[in-house]
């Protein structure tokens, strides 16, 4: 009887973890990266996670976007920056211009691409974006020249 018990215990450790392991495998994906490049040139710009909820894990960022320590990268005045991510989201958010901590402009989303203005100095861009996992937010800075 204890070792037909015994078998039995070890026959269930064994079921579960293998459907741990099934389960593990569709959870704990990564976190998707996105970036963006200026349209009709090789300008590349990396966006760089400003806060997310995904899954269990949660980080609301230590600063406001215009904060986010990123390296500006040089663009030409009234470039098209058009935006891209490694795993296609279910939904797109807002996409803002944001000028300090309080103030904010939301842009046009609806192609996922950002015109740059013809005034130069140093935009900073906030957008987000949604899959079944969670929410992303990204910060992109470029420097028009």
């Amino acid at each position: 009887m204890r070792i037909m018990l015994f078998s039995l215990w070890i026959c269930c450790c064994l079921l579960l973890s293998s459907c741990e392991s099934i389960f593990s495998s569709t959870r704990n994906k990564p976190m998707p990266t996105s970036t963006a490049h200026v349209e009709n040139t090789d300008i590349a710009i990396l966006a760089k996670y400003h806060t997310y909820r995904w899954e269990a894990e949660k980080d609301y960022g230590d600063s406001a976007a215009i904060d986010v320590d990123v390296e500006p990268v040089v663009i030409p005045p009234h470039s098209k920056i058009v935006i891209s991510f490694d795993r296609s989201p279910k939904k797109i958010g807002t996409i803002q211009e944001v000028f300090n901590g309080k103030e904010a402009v939301v842009l046009d989303n609806s192609k996922n691409e950002i015109l740059v203005p013809y005034s130069e100095g140093i935009h900073t861009y906030y957008y987000t974006a949604e899959w079944s996992e969670g929410n992303v937010a990204f910060v992109i800075k470029v420097e028009v020249k």
